[in-house]
């Protein structure tokens, strides 16, 4: 899904067969919705620099060009044009192609190459240790399994590591998920890094506090971004007990080192969670992995409401929106009985919209709540997103479904791979993708390797 990096080597190519030295940026344009209502664009190439003049000539071949190479891209260009008042390309991508690939990613579609992709490149382990019953988990939940679809896609082997079941386990077919055992909230001598860091130097006895600032900058571990708050750690702080979990998990349920490990939590929890994933490395003698976040902003609880009762509340407000036509041949049609008959349609087709709907709401933070993706806990936030995803709008895209609703007639949900995702075209929702593609992008970039003197 990554258009950028697609558009950015066809550039450096074809400035290198035209003899152009200084090849233009690719800009991410998305949110920058000019003052008069059109559609936005998606990235621009500013050509208006002076090292970009022997450029210019070529500007129609380029745009031909790029064009004709994107067909064989995942996510192909719909359009391209030169805005000559400020000299910049614009971009816009084919939004039904690019959803169609996010879909697939979400839901978890798989490629006729997925097990090629998914037996090369480095291990990743996916660590969400804050899990209950709320629906911030749930949103935890959701994108843990998002990003481990983004791994595989990746050409790398993911696996998520939980401390309990996750509750929307039948979203999950085909993310790998390992459930804690009770073994793991033991403390043992190989994970009770308490004690270990009782051992050492920098364990504070008068206060039983742990100088985790003075160990990362001793051992240069990398900590740039982190936290200007990172100082001494109570040595009965739940960063102890987290970064033991991480232990076992990776003495227990790896076979090989995972080369990343991504923690993913609410920014309720951001500051323990960036203790914990320092403080494992006290038990990392070597092949001590890259340490990832990623961090988002909960959800909007609905007052006393479980998420079994919300699923069925939302089944519920789908099936009455339909305003189902009473020419049934029988009282078996009006019901949801689990039959061959078209009861046992609509019930299915009720559970495919629902799941997509409130799978949706929870990515998109439907309730008007940020999303903050970050490398480093402590770095600038790369963007916010508001995106009202109505049911509306998800019965637009199952047009088919609704058009035979209104017949009367209960047919079938399309297969996922069916839906026209053109009907996707509002920009709120275009933004949802480009929001979620940011995953891609905080993942691929690299990390800085060695720590300064002082972390802040």
């Amino acid at each position: 899904m990554e258009a950028s990096k697609e558009i950015a080597a066809f550039l450096a190519d074809f400035c290198c067969r035209m003899g152009v030295n200084d090849v233009p940026a690719v800009e991410a344009a998305a949110g920058c919705t000019p003052r008069k209502r059109k559609r936005m664009m998606d990235y621009r190439i500013f050509i208006g620099k002076p090292s970009c003049a022997n450029l210019l000539p070529h500007i129609d071949c380029l745009i031909r060009e790029l064009l004709s190479a994107s067909v064989a891209w995942p996510v192909p260009i719909a359009k391209c044009d030169v805005v000559l008042p400020s000299r910049y390309v614009e971009v816009s991508l084919d939004r039904a192609a690019a959803y169609r690939s996010l879909l697939g990613c979400i839901f978890g579609i798989p490629s006729t190459e997925e097990s090629e992709r998914y037996a090369c490149g480095a291990d990743v382990l996916i660590f969400v240790p804050h899990l209950d019953t709320s629906f911030t988990s749930v949103r935890t939940e959701l994108l843990a399994a998002y990003v481990a679809r983004c791994y595989t896609e990746r050409c790398t082997s993911a696996v998520i590591y939980t401390i309990k079941q996750f509750s929307t386990q039948q979203q999950l077919d085909t993310v790998s998920v390992v459930t804690c055992s009770g073994d793991c909230l033991l403390r043992t001598p190989e994970n009770d890094l308490a004690r270990m860091a009782i051992c050492s130097e920098f364990y504070d006895e008068e206060d039983m506090t742990f100088d985790l600032r003075g160990y990362a900058v001793s051992k240069g571990l990398n900590a740039i971004g982190y936290d200007r708050c990172l100082r001494k750690v109570s040595i009965e702080s739940q960063a102890f007990v987290i970064a033991s979990q991480l232990a076992h998990a990776l003495q227990s349920h790896c076979d090989t080192p995972p080369g990343i490990v991504l923690v993913v939590a609410p920014s309720c929890k951001s500051f323990v969670v960036q203790q914990a994933g320092l403080l494992c490395q006290l038990e990392l003698a070597e092949n001590k992995p890259q340490v990832l976040h990623l961090i988002h902003e909960g959800s909007v609880e609905p007052a006393n409401l479980s998420l079994e009762d919300y699923w069925q509340w939302r089944k519920e407000f789908v099936t009455d929106a339909f305003h189902r036509p009473l020419a049934f041949s029988s009282p078996e049609d009006l019901t949801f009985a689990d039959s061959p008959r078209s009861g046992n349609r609509l019930q299915a087709a009720v559970n495919v919209l629902v799941g997509t709907e409130v799978v949706y709401e929870f990515l998109s933070s439907k309730q008007n709540v940020k999303m903050k993706l970050v490398e480093r806990l402590g770095h600038a936030e790369k963007g916010h997103y508001f995106c009202q995803y109505t049911l509306a709008r998800i019965a637009a895209i199952l047009s088919k479904y609704e058009s035979a609703v209104k017949e009367g007639v209960y047919a079938a949900l399309c297969p996922l791979q069916d839906v026209d995702c053109a009907l996707l075209s509002e920009d709120s929702e275009w933004l949802l993708w480009h929001r979620l593609c940011q995953c891609w992008q905080v993942l691929g970039e690299p990390t800085p390797v060695q720590l300064p003197n002082c972390i802040g």
